[in-house]
């Protein structure tokens, strides 16, 4: 990145506090490297809606189930499975969370829902 465009490097930036600093530099960070990414995938909408379930999908959902199998109690089981196969279930994937901006988290909390 040219140092025209990294707020670290420009003189207008470097006596400003941390809070102010992330607020003044978002519009610059737009360009810079990507901290990290966040999605939710549907574990099981097409297999609700009747369709076929993508085999990668397939292969996760599997993998939860044999997850639960192991680490559930067996009271609870029951109930995990019919959630499961009976409501639309999100997998959150993310990576390198801990390196996300501070000025993203709550909208990525406020989006979960």
């Amino acid at each position: 990145m040219e140092a025209k465009n990294d707020p670290e490097k420009m003189p207008e930036f470097a006596n400003l506090s941390d809070d102010e600093f992330v607020k003044r530099s978002v519009r610059y960070n737009a360009t810079r490297e990507v901290f990290a990414f966040s999605t939710i995938l549907s574990l099981n909408y097409n297999k609700i809606k009747g369709r076929k379930q993508p085999a990668f999908m397939q292969g996760v959902l599997e993998y939860a189930i044999l997850k639960a199998e192991q680490n559930l109690k067996k009271n609870t089981l029951p109930q995990f499975m019919n959630i499961l196969h009976t409501k639309n279930v999100g997998l959150l994937m993310a990576e390198r969370m801990i390196n996300l901006p501070a000025i993203i988290v709550p909208n990525l909390h406020t989006e979960l829902p």
